[in-house]
């Protein structure tokens, strides 16, 4: 069996997206300490601490969307892939939270329930996302290739036009 190709293009742009993701992720505490929530502020620093703690979002979608354009045209789902990588995302909340309780750093009830229930009952959804396109993949593969360019080119700018418009 051949390995899929590679697109440096696509690799690039997943890199910008983690770039982008991690960047709001530094930037959200020093919003959320120092107060700044607005773009409607006299201070330029907290326009660009606000717009790059928005970008999380974007980089979000960015990486998302460029992983499954690698899943494109795949008839079957690697239940195994999927379990393993449930498995390992897991891992890496019962490590960190084993870790934050032998140095004492700050472990609270809530942090204990949301690390014990990761993807289920927390914020954690990229993870459920991303299996869930790996679940849904023969029936979106089915849809596509069903459509004209035409029509694609609409739901993927209507798709667009209503997750900008969620974000507002």
């Amino acid at each position: 069996m051949d390995k899929p190709t590679r697109k440096s293009n696509i690799e690039l742009l997943k890199i910008i997206a983690m770039f982008i993701i991690c960047l709001s992720h530094v930037v959200n505490p020093i919003v959320y300490d120092f107060g700044i929530s607005s773009y409607f502020s006299n201070n330029p620093l907290n326009w660009l601490f606000t717009f790059i703690k928005n970008l999380g979002w974007l980089g979000d979608y960015l990486f998302i969307t460029c992983s499954c354009y690698f899943l494109v045209g795949k008839k079957n789902i690697n239940w195994r892939k999927m379990v393993l990588y449930f498995v390992e995302s897991y891992l890496v909340f019962v490590v960190f939270w084993i870790v934050f309780s032998i140095f004492k750093l700050g472990i609270t009830k809530d942090l204990t329930i949301s690390t014990f229930t990761a993807f289920i009952l927390t914020d954690e959804w990229f993870v459920l996302v991303y299996i869930g396109f790996l679940a849904l993949l023969p029936l979106l593969n089915l849809i596509t290739e069903k459509m004209s360019k035409k029509v694609h080119l609409i739901v993927i700018i209507s798709s667009l036009i209503v997750t900008l418009a969620l974000q507002v």
